[in-house]
């Protein structure tokens, strides 16, 4: 499914859920699907983690912006390496938990991109109907929006934990 997927949209972003729920990051699942445009969200709550993402096969490791940020970690991570993407997720089905669970999305990818990331992630469960007026406001960013549904407490796409992002602006 993820050879298909990377070829068929060029790019993928694979949600770690063993990852981001505080395990350890599945880094050989990566390695083997090196090279397919993959876009990791594993669960970084580190610079060195971000990097085992990137060395593991990842083309872009994608930064929770709800687990791990402020502008200080974000422009150090983006002068180690420029293969980043931040994300927030959000949706009346999650609680917003963790770093600057007030924060509204355009603020935190605002800071993000004033500290030099360029990419950006917006995942909202349900999946949104409109786009939310702010995503204008970045125009500076690439952004991109995955069709998410949550089900079963976690975070689905069409059934599956693989999300292809299609790029809104």
């Amino acid at each position: 499914m993820l050879r298909d997927a990377g070829k068929k949209y060029g790019r993928v972003l694979i949600w770690d859920l063993e990852g981001t729920t505080g395990g350890v990051p599945q880094l050989k699942v990566y390695r083997r699907f090196e090279g397919r445009g993959l876009w990791v969200e594993g669960g970084a709550r580190t610079l060195g983690t971000l990097v085992d993402v990137l060395i593991a096969g990842a083309e872009v490791a994608v930064i929770n912006g709800r687990r791990m940020g402020g502008s200080e970690v974000l422009s150090e991570a983006n002068e180690l390496t420029g293969q980043l993407a931040f994300c927030v997720e959000e949706g009346p089905d999650l609680k917003r938990g963790g770093r600057d669970p007030q924060r509204e999305p355009f603020d935190l990818f605002r800071e993000a991109r004033e500290a030099g990331i360029e990419r950006g992630v917006y995942l909202h469960y349900p999946l949104l109907r409109e786009r939310p007026s702010w995503i204008e406001e970045l125009e500076d960013m690439e952004l991109y929006v995955g069709p998410v549904q949550v089900a079963g407490g976690q975070p689905q796409v069409e059934g599956r934990v693989v999300a292809n992002l299609y790029e809104l602006v």
